[in-house]
């Protein structure tokens, strides 16, 4: 962990001691899988992929492990099935100001697979959502301080309605990004916007005390590639379902 990072987790720890009084920690995990893997427009896995994650909140703080695991083989990068390709390591710090809500974070980024085209490589990022009541408006920046030193802006609108023990959220964002970020994961050199993403989150809580340690999320997106687009498709839809436990020590 470089100096960059390692600011990045101490600003986080220090403003999490101001929070106030601490919290019990929340544990969890997610199993999701998913028809392809599409990030920020861009494909990184055209064959069905799993999604396994851990994570532990508390006073504030997250600390998430998330991996990409491949259930056929990734033609696209020759990546067998059944490998790991991805594995991410959150750390971040959210408070909320009255209806303002303000994420500080790093993301370490490995990537064992797809022909070692991609080194690892970390972001700081710093994100911020507003409830404007109809919608929720927010913004993410993403600046990377290890490997590609690019950053990465994407503003985004949001909706959620919620009917008994199903909620469901409309959200769109539109990407741009330095010249190094889109040469490092578009092969693109140039600054300029680069995807317009949306997507349908539908959350059902069951019924009784599964309610209380876990959700069941169907989901489906869609992502156009703008002035990053080079060769290759440049519209991608893709659907999945996840499981989402946890837990609080002494919560019934």
């Amino acid at each position: 962990m470089n100096r960059a990072c390692g600011t990045a987790v101490v600003a986080a720890l220090l403003l999490a001691q101001a929070a106030g009084a601490a919290v019990i920690p929340t544990i969890g995990g997610d199993l999701g899988a998913q028809s392809k893997y599409v990030w920020r427009g861009a494909v990184f896995n055209p064959s069905p992929v799993l999604w396994p994650d851990v994570w532990a909140t508390w006073n504030g703080i997250t600390l998430t492990g998330w991996t990409s695991f491949n259930l056929a083989d990734n033609t696209l990068y020759n990546d067998p099935a059944f490998k790991f390709t991805d594995v991410d390591v959150f750390l971040e710090y959210a408070h909320t100001f009255g209806r303002v809500t303000g994420t500080l974070g790093y993301a370490q980024y490995m990537y064992p697979g797809y022909l070692s085209a991609f080194p690892s490589t970390g972001e700081v990022y710093l994100k911020g959502k507003a409830d404007l009541k109809v919608l929720q408006a927010g913004v993410a920046a993403n600046l990377d301080v290890i490997h590609v030193k690019g950053l990465y802006v994407s503003p985004s609108l949001s909706r959620s309605l919620t009917l008994g023990p199903v909620t469901g959220t409309l959200a769109v964002s539109l990407g741009w990004g330095t010249e190094k970020h889109n040469e490092y994961y578009y092969g693109a050199d140039k600054a300029a916007l680069t995807d317009l993403t949306g997507g349908l989150n539908i959350a059902w809580t069951p019924p009784g005390c599964c309610g209380k340690f876990m959700t069941v999320t169907a989901n489906g997106g869609y992502a156009q590639l703008l002035g990053v687009y080079t060769e290759g498709t440049k519209s991608n839809v893709w659907g999945g379902l996840t499981l989402n436990f946890f837990y609080t020590p002494g919560s019934r």
